[in-house]
């Protein structure tokens, strides 16, 4: 689980991972607004395809018994409209994904028969992005979960190019599952930073309760230019707030990295 994007790029190039073919999930964590709920929202947008699929049933498995509201939300593009077409393509849309909502919670009530997540569904009309954005303000999401595939270009390569888009413009934690990703207990997490990144136990929030949760270890990875960065690491404060989980420091050089 990774914290910075450009650290992501450069840790897969090391260990010569590529998200499309990982069995982990990536983390990204951002400077987010923290919703004062008991009960966390989680949004899962979803096109109903196996890659959607395996990313929902990837992240309700890493939530197990914790009670969640989930948002299933799916978002057809906006249609070319005329006076030629007869039939509205939204509501046509609308009912298609009425049905897959429906075939999806069946599913996902035989498959988890003990959840006891409060479930809701959205469907909008419209682009991907500002309609998450709108989401996350009008239903306070905590965390998105979402799979990764769409490629083209590197940044979409690893993170998929509607997943990098999301992750791009939004305000809260995303987890971005691989496509052939299969859930294990989470041992060891590699964090990755860099001196310009500001982290607090606010912002650290969602890596921490996964450490806790599933007793993992973190890995702190951190790519530095020269001896100079290295000395401005503050291993003090990060001790300081993974203080009751165990970690150890990880210090690459750049030059040391693929590019």
């Amino acid at each position: 689980m990774l914290s910075s994007i450009n650290e992501l790029y450069q840790y897969l190039s090391m260990t010569k991972h590529i998200a499309s073919t990982s069995s982990k999930g990536i983390f990204l964590l951002k400077n987010y607004l923290i919703s004062h709920h008991i009960m966390k929202h989680i949004l899962f947008p979803t096109d109903f395809s196996k890659n959607a699929k395996n990313a929902i049933y990837y992240g309700l498995t890493l939530l197990g018994d914790e009670p969640c509201k989930i948002i299933f939300l799916n978002v057809f593009p906006i249609p070319y409209s005329g006076p030629e077409v007869p039939i509205s393509i939204n509501d046509i849309s609308s009912e298609s994904a009425d049905k897959s909502f429906k075939k999806l919670i069946e599913q996902i009530d035989k498959d988890f028969p003990k959840n006891t997540f409060d479930i809701e569904t959205e469907f909008r009309v419209g682009e991907l992005v500002p309609t998450v954005i709108g989401i996350i303000q009008r239903k306070k999401i905590n965390q998105i979960v979402m799979g990764t595939h769409g490629a083209s270009g590197f940044t979409e390569l690893v993170l998929g190019s509607f997943t990098a888009s999301i992750i791009k413009h939004v305000k809260c934690p995303v987890l971005a599952i691989p496509e052939k990703a299969k859930f294990k207990a989470p041992k060891k997490i590699v964090f990755a930073l860099n001196n310009k990144m500001e982290f607090s136990k606010r912002t650290l929030k969602p890596l921490l309760e996964i450490a806790n949760k599933y007793k993992s270890e973190i890995l702190i990875l951190h790519v530095v230019v020269n001896v100079e960065e290295e000395k401005r690491i503050n291993k003090k404060k990060i001790d300081n707030l993974l203080m009751n989980i165990k970690h150890t420091f990880h210090i690459v050089y750049d030059e040391e990295v693929p590019h």
